[in-house]
């Protein structure tokens, strides 16, 4: 793939690698999930191995009746 280089658009903006990918017609992938970008899709893998997918969330309720914890997980998961 093609390394897109930033250009200056006036002496204090710069376009992000997001606006740069929809510059030329091509999806972004996101490295990370979190609340900003569920649905949206994503690039996940270990080294020598990446696949696309779609960021997704869940969440945990843990109870024992005196206390309770919610955890929420962002992650990429094959679509």
């Amino acid at each position: 793939m093609k390394k897109i280089k930033k250009f200056n658009l006036n002496q204090s903006h710069f376009l992000s690698s997001e606006e740069m990918s929809k510059l030329y017609g091509r999806i972004y992938l996101h490295d990370h999930c979190d609340s900003s970008n569920l649905g949206k899709a994503c690039l996940y893998g270990g080294p020598g191995s990446h696949y696309t997918g779609i960021c997704y969330f869940s969440y945990t309720y843990v109870t024992d009746g005196n206390s309770s914890s919610t955890d929420i997980i962002f992650f990429c998961k094959m679509d």
